[in-house]
């Protein structure tokens, strides 16, 4: 950022030895950064001008698979992930249910909750943006030094049709219900359902 204007974009795809282009995610755990999707592929290892390094199965410790949305435990250093395959179609015929696996459990120890059949997808859909204004799966950046739950900023792209341009949008979570903290405009368009991820240099160190 220089000024309030970002004074650094990066914008191509992700290139993996194995000719897969993760397109869905990026995080920051094990001193790396990554670019992951769903359906199982492996991550694609970032530099640190997310330039591609190749596939990277976590350093030889991932069995099959991964998934795009990780989970880090910082009380006790877990990554946690489930993947799957594109092995499924929708059948309208069949029951939606939510699954609850207690984190050291089993299939069996799984809690099915019913829920109304339905398409999920990652919107903010609870903060307006103004008309037609859509804004992305939002992302947690704690506040330095903050203690409370709440010590954190929300980011997410907001899209306005209207323009066909993106903003990043910055909340107080504190004051979710008040105006934009910031709002700096993207030299790109950034279509509904991106996601991304705040990496920290506590994270991934910058290159001495």
């Amino acid at each position: 950022m220089v000024a309030g204007a970002p004074g650094w974009y990066r914008n191509r795809s992700v290139a993996g030895d194995d000719g897969m282009s993760p397109n869905t995610n990026v995080g920051g755990f094990a001193g790396t950064t990554w670019a992951m999707v769903e359906a199982g592929s492996s991550p694609v290892e970032l530099g640190d001008e997310l330039d591609s390094l190749g596939t990277n199965r976590l350093f030889g410790t991932l069995p099959n698979g991964f998934s795009a949305h990780p989970k880090y435990d910082p009380a006790t250093g877990e990554l946690h992930a489930m993947a799957y395959h594109w092995l499924f179609t929708w059948a309208p015929d069949r029951p939606a249910r939510v699954g609850l696996l207690p984190r050291t459990g089993g299939a069996d120890d799984i809690i099915w909750c019913d829920v109304e059949p339905c398409y999920v997808f990652h919107p903010l859909n609870a903060h307006e943006f103004g008309a037609g204004r859509g804004g992305a799966e939002p992302v947690v950046v704690p506040k330095a030094d903050g203690t409370a739950e709440d010590d954190a900023w929300i980011l997410t792209v907001v899209y306005d049709p209207a323009t066909d341009a993106s903003e990043l949008c910055i909340l107080d979570a504190q004051d979710i219900a008040g105006a934009e903290v910031a709002r700096i405009q993207l030299p790109q368009r950034v279509p509904f359902g991106f996601h991304g991820n705040w990496v920290s240099d506590t994270s991934v160190a910058p290159p001495a």
